[in-house]
């Protein structure tokens, strides 16, 4: 069942963090209210959490190519959309 982090929106937000279990892998998707497929200029960046609580960018985006990512290394993870035009959220699975 999906779980919402950051509900649908147009302004720039940064979703709840995402706590990964070593061995428990979790799924972060894009979503629109409207079910139309999320527009080009979304990139949600994902960063991790450093052991000094410093967030660290990580290589991964959630975007309209990828709007789905299997996030499987332990750790905590954030999720920040920018400001869009459409309405778009971020679920965990």
């Amino acid at each position: 069942m999906a779980n919402e982090i950051l509900a649908a929106g147009t302004t720039a937000e940064v979703a709840a963090d995402v706590v990964v279990i070593a061995g428990s892998p979790v799924n972060v998707a894009l979503f629109r209210d409207d079910e139309n497929r999320v527009e080009h200029k979304c990139q949600c960046s994902i960063f991790k959490q450093d052991p000094n609580g410093d967030w660290n960018p990580t290589s991964w985006t959630l975007n309209r190519d990828s709007p789905v990512r299997i996030i499987a290394g332990a750790g905590t993870y954030q999720i920040r959309r920018p400001a869009l035009s459409y309405a778009t959220g971020i679920s965990t699975d």
